[in-house]
């Protein structure tokens, strides 16, 4: 044999035997492709080759018409018909799943409940995303054990589907994604493959959120680092032109956000509209100043149509609509959900902003906004469980407002309830939401002064 036959001969027995998206045909080659590399910040997969490497016959991968995959099959047609399943023996499975954790709460029951039974196995034809990893003699049970754990860590709402081993995820920077766990096939069906697939929104934590949930999977330790604040967004020019006699910054965002709401009352509109006020508000990603400027603006609608905007907060929280006389305008469920979670967030960084700030604005008009939405806030609360970020939101807003008013009269006589929902909501919060946890003992603190 020639040297390049030779050096060809030992270049193909180094090389795992997979392409992206596919398990590999050797179990020896599953260190190679299931190892987390050692720099950060690298998105890992059960393959890590180009697709077109593989030996596998194109016309058994994905059909050629609908959107274009980047990760064909690599299963060939003797590869899936020498897959036959075999009866798993769970007494082979390692020591690793030993002393494994229920969830965060001691004696609590598993979030994600996942058996072997009901773990379905990998798709014939279902390319794996690169965010996706496989742990071989690992239970199933105790893979999704890692990962919620990991999920409530993070601060990261999950909806868990126990029959379809499916997580529905939404990261505090509102990035939608999944996590799914399979069993191998075959020669790998002592393993349980996890699987991350962003579906809606971009955050720059976003990679560091699927990384986190990986290494979870694998065992490895749940580190979770301080995130930074981003840059905050310069206003120094726009308090300049104010502090001018006679200049008034007509096309300011409140009055844009107030106008969309005014004259379009649509749901495209209403959302984007929310949304700017979201981060308009929101003292870390735009500064104190003009945080402060635009809830003050917001809560005592000093700007000509900014009662608008309360009018639309109000409504959304009260009554789920855009306005009273509205009340059929919005028939999915989901995006009334999603504008009633704005609203909430609008209202609470108002009052978050205000109360720092020592605003007497939350002081003199603060007693009449308890009167119409504490109701409201308690119920949120208290259904911690169905929507946990509409209740940490409820928190921070309740915190707020109990700090800044003390005991007025329209919080005190509901001290006892408001104490009981928050208990209810920490509770939940320690199972498997660290940031719901945080804002709720935080509340309860303020409740425990007045």
């Amino acid at each position: 044999m020639s040297e390049s036959g030779k050096k060809g001969g030992k270049a193909e027995k180094t090389s795992p035997s997979c392409a992206f998206g596919s398990l590999p045909t050797n179990i020896s080659d599953i260190p190679q492709v299931t190892s987390a590399p050692k720099h950060v910040d690298i998105a890992r997969s059960v393959g890590t080759f180009s697709p077109f490497a593989s030996a596998a016959p194109m016309n058994f991968g994905p059909p050629s018409f609908g959107p274009p995959t980047t990760f064909p099959s690599s299963f060939g047609a003797k590869q899936i018909d020498s897959f036959a399943a075999k009866p798993v023996d769970f007494t082979s499975f390692n020591e690793g799943s030993k002393g494994v954790k229920a969830g965060p709460v001691a004696g609590a029951a598993p979030v994600w409940n996942i058996t072997e039974e009901s773990l379905p196995k990998l798709p014939d034809f279902h390319p794996l995303e690169r965010t996706a990893v496989f742990m071989p003699h690992t239970l199933a049970s105790v893979v999704a054990t890692r990962v919620s754990e990991c999920l409530a860590k993070r601060s990261i709402t999950a909806e868990f589907n126990d029959v379809k081993a499916r997580a529905k995820c939404v990261s505090p920077e509102n990035v939608e994604f999944r996590v799914r766990l399979y069993r191998g096939k075959g020669k790998f069906d002592h393993g349980v493959i996890v699987e991350v697939q962003r579906r809606y929104g971009f955050s720059a934590t976003y990679t560091a959120d699927v990384n986190a949930i990986l290494d979870a999977a694998e065992g490895k330790p749940v580190r979770v680092q301080p995130k930074l604040p981003p840059p905050v967004v310069s206003d120094c020019e726009d308090d300049e032109v104010e502090e001018k006699p006679g200049m008034k910054r007509r096309g300011s965002m409140v009055a844009i956000a107030s106008n969309m709401l005014k004259k379009n009352k649509t749901i495209d509109s209403t959302a984007i509209s929310m949304r700017s006020l979201e981060t308009l508000t929101n003292a870390s990603t735009m500064g104190k100043s003009t945080a402060l400027r635009v809830s003050t603006e917001i809560l005592s609608g000093d700007e000509e149509g900014n009662v608008e905007i309360l009018e639309t907060i109000m409504s959304l929280l009260l009554h789920s609509c855009l306005a009273p006389d509205q009340k059929d305008f919005v028939q999915d469920e989901d995006t009334i959900d999603n504008l009633r979670l704005s609203a909430m967030t609008i209202l609470a960084n108002v009052a978050v902003v205000l109360h720092r700030e020592e605003s007497p604005h939350l002081e003199e008009l603060g007693p009449s906004l308890a009167r119409e939405v504490l109701p409201v806030v308690l119920m949120e609360i208290e259904g911690a469980e169905l929507n946990t970020r509409m209740s940490v939101q409820a928190c921070r807003f309740l915190n707020a407002l109990t700090r800044a008013l003390g005991g007025d009269p329209e919080i005190l006589p509901l001290k006892d309830t408001a104490f009981s929902a928050v208990s209810l909501a920490k509770r939940v919060g320690q199972l498997r939401h660290a940031a719901l946890a945080k804002e709720a003992d935080e509340c309860m603190a303020a409740l425990e002064m007045i």
